[in-house]
């Protein structure tokens, strides 16, 4: 089965937010990233109410959405800690250049 992922990039900017596609093999990747976040995150900083609030990650055909934001996956209402912050660097190296300047 074909595993698919659009990572949005959350930006409260009244404009619908900039949003692209992952090939087959790193959506694999990123979703293996994101799976292998286990320590809960029983601290950590809402995004902000304006302005980058972070990547909403939706696979397909699972319907699964994860949020990075601040070095914290949410999924399901549950946070985990990305302490390394390796699932948000590795949508930040494939991030295209015209959506490169929503992000800080």
């Amino acid at each position: 089965m074909t595993l698919q992922a659009e990572i949005e990039v959350d930006v409260f900017s009244g404009r619908p937010n900039p949003s692209f596609a992952l090939g087959e093999e790193d959506a694999r990747q990123l979703k293996q990233l994101l799976d292998e976040a286990r320590e809960a995150a029983t601290e950590f900083s809402a995004p902000p109410a304006l302005g980058f609030r972070g990547y909403v990650i939706r696979f397909a055909p699972s319907e699964e959405e994860y949020r990075l934001f601040g070095g914290v996956i949410v999924k399901g209402g549950r946070a985990f800690r990305d302490p390394h912050r390796e699932a948000e660097e590795f949508v930040r190296a494939r991030l295209p250049a015209e959506i490169k300047k929503f992000t800080p």
